[in-house]
């Protein structure tokens, strides 16, 4: 049923009233009125009676689930370390997750001061350097932060010459040149 409303300028708007399809309208059952546009004098179209065994529900349109962030999980060089440390030792569940939360925690501060670093510099890469200093910043100066930065710097050393094919006594002479 098509109303007119007055508007507050004085134009008359025509309101169109859409009956939905699972209630009944007053007038005639399961009907729905066209919209404006395709109205035509007196025009009603009817709406096809559900087939049996076909569901009365319309299908919604998929929605695509929010993608999950996959966080990086510690637990097996976890347990390397502690097999190399205290062959003899186990750990619980629990408190592995507590050491991984940790594990995620830190990582995530160094790579949060050297992405800032980087910035700070105007440089586009993130270099061994500037890791080796977001280290320093984030773990303060004991040594705790000397023996990281020298692993670390030992395990870049060694990545190098894994990849590149360079011998150790090269790579001692870069070492002792820096």
């Amino acid at each position: 049923m098509a109303r007119t409303k007055r508007s507050a300028r004085g134009q008359n708007k025509q309101q169109q009233v859409i009956v939905h399809p699972r209630q009944e309208p007053s007038s005639s059952a399961n009907q729905q009125r066209l919209p404006p546009k395709h109205q035509q004098a007196g025009a009603v179209e009817t709406l096809p009676k559900p087939v049996q065994g076909e569901s009365k529900k319309k299908k919604r349109p998929r929605r695509y689930k929010k993608a999950k962030g996959v966080e990086t999980s510690y637990v097996v060089p976890i347990y390397r370390v502690l097999r190399q440390i205290y062959n003899d030792q186990t750990i619980s569940k629990r408190a592995m997750d507590v050491v991984n939360t940790f594990m995620n925690d830190i990582f995530e501060r160094i790579a949060r001061e050297a992405a800032i670093l980087v910035k700070y510099n105007k440089h586009k890469t993130m270099t061994p350097l500037d890791i080796e200093s977001a280290t320093k910043l984030v773990l303060g100066g004991g040594e705790l932060t000397k023996h990281a930065v020298h692993v670390g710097s030992s395990a870049v050393v060694r990545f190098f010459n894994k990849t590149f094919g360079i011998n150790e006594s090269q790579s001692d002479n870069q070492l002792s040149e820096s």
